[in-house]
């Protein structure tokens, strides 16, 4: 990990010089801007910290259940929360960022709403297909990432159908992630902190309620669950804040993406009668389903990802 920092800072060395910044190691706590960093800073740490407890409170719960449990719960939080997630809404939200902030330090709050829009329009076109994907793969998707013989056939399937249930996590937070940077882009961290807050005690008493019933698929529910109410809250005080989103816009972006992904399923799983190896219908599913989603949603006539271009030419083509 520190070799994998090092490597990173070594990288963007060059090009932060070509931008006139020059590095000079001192202690200068009275810097101008220390000041209001400390104060954004410290609800963004709370809000991490919100979901470090999340975890710990998930690791308690599952750790009385059945053997594996716990190592399944958190093999498909990476496989549909964490990657996804990270490949797709947080790439966006890190290109958009920069643009929303100078439209708020510019005023120009109709330019912000229409950033915002785009940046969720864009991340849900991407994210959906990924969801739809990882759970039409099934099985031999599980297979292909876990080849050894440490998970048999009934731990494969806990995975698989904790995956489809955390399908609800990932959409939910790749929209937090776009929703979120309304409030950092006003310099305003501590209405994030306060969702994250309550998110963090829905969860605990969702995860309390389910998981007897329902045992690690409980803990699933609940992530799930929590994560598309906080979505919901943040989107209902973004739009207030913003005078409206576009609503129509999102609706059809939805539901253009909804219906290439399942095209792209059925396409998917007619491949998966052709009983072929697990990495050769693993490759071959990606290929071919990421090919039949662009073909059918360009055909239906989605375009977000070059208005995103249009957004924020400048962070997207340096």
């Amino acid at each position: 990990l520190v070799g994998g920092a090092l490597m990173i800072l070594v990288v963007q060395a060059p090009f932060l010089r070509r931008l006139g910044w020059h590095s000079q190691p001192a202690l200068a706590l009275r810097t101008a801007g220390m000041a209001e960093l400390a104060h954004l800073f410290w609800p963004r740490l709370v809000t991490m910290g919100a979901g470090q407890a999340v975890d710990l409170v998930v690791v308690r719960l599952a750790s009385g259940l059945a053997p594996g449990s716990m190592s399944a719960y958190f093999y498909a939080v990476l496989i549909m929360a964490l990657m996804p997630r990270g490949l797709f809404a947080q790439a966006i939200a890190t290109v958009i960022f920069p643009t929303m902030a100078r439209e708020y330090n510019a005023g120009n709050v109709s330019a912000l709403r229409a950033t915002t829009t785009s940046g969720l329009r864009a991340t849900l076109s991407l994210v959906i297909p990924a969801a739809v994907g990882i759970i039409a793969l099934g099985l031999p998707g599980m297979r292909f990432l876990f080849p050894g013989e440490e998970l048999d056939g009934a731990a494969l399937a806990m995975v698989y159908a904790l995956t489809a249930i955390l399908a609800v996590r990932l959409l939910a937070d790749a929209t937090n992630d776009i929703l979120s940077l309304a409030f950092y882009a006003r310099h305003n961290t501590r209405l994030p902190m306060f969702a994250g807050l309550i998110w963090m005690a829905f969860t605990f008493g969702l995860s309390y309620l389910l998981v007897g019933p329902l045992g690690i698929y409980g803990l699933a529910w609940a992530s799930s669950l929590a994560s598309l109410a906080l979505a919901v809250g943040l989107f209902v005080v973004v739009r207030r804040r913003l005078d409206g989103l576009e609503l129509r816009a999102l609706a059809v972006t939805v539901g253009r993406a909804l219906a290439a992904a399942a095209i792209m399923a059925t396409g998917v799983r007619l491949l998966a009668t052709l009983d072929l190896p697990s990495p050769i219908f693993v490759v071959a599913g990606i290929a071919t389903g990421a090919v039949i989603y662009a073909v059918v949603y360009l055909a239906l006539g989605g375009r977000e990802i070059f208005g995103l271009l249009r957004r924020a030419p400048n962070e997207l083509r340096a």
